[in-house]
């Protein structure tokens, strides 16, 4: 039993991160974060320190405290529990606060086959 009551969830569209949604949302009834978003008192993010930014920075004005999987390959933001204990390492987990730089970036790589996630949006 965790202290959150309403967990909900948020992906990246990468596979990975997308199949493992699915598969938590059905192990542990967690709410889906596109959907039920104002009924979670917790964040679970699934993706990478990417994603983990884009949903502070989404989220930054509501209360609700953010969790990170790591779905990727480095996730110096994300969390790596194992599925079995996972309840028990959001209910370990110290908080912290964060806050995200905002910036504007420019590069003379947008639109000449840089990876979709550098380009201006």
């Amino acid at each position: 039993m965790t202290k959150y009551r309403n967990i909900a969830i948020i992906s990246s569209p990468e596979k990975t991160a997308l199949k493992k949604k699915s598969y938590l949302i059905k192990k542990y009834n967690f709410l889906d974060g596109n959907k039920d978003i104002k009924k979670a008192n917790l964040l679970l993010v699934l993706g990478g320190d990417g994603t983990m930014l884009d949903v502070l920075h989404k989220y930054e004005n509501t209360k609700i405290p953010f969790y990170g999987i790591n779905c990727g390959t480095v996730g110096f933001l994300m969390n790596n529990p194992d599925d079995k204990k996972l309840l028990k390492a959001i209910n370990n987990a110290k908080e912290s606060t964060l806050h995200p730089l905002k910036m504007t970036a420019i590069s003379e790589y947008v639109d000449s086959g840089c990876p979709e996630n550098f380009r201006s949006r």
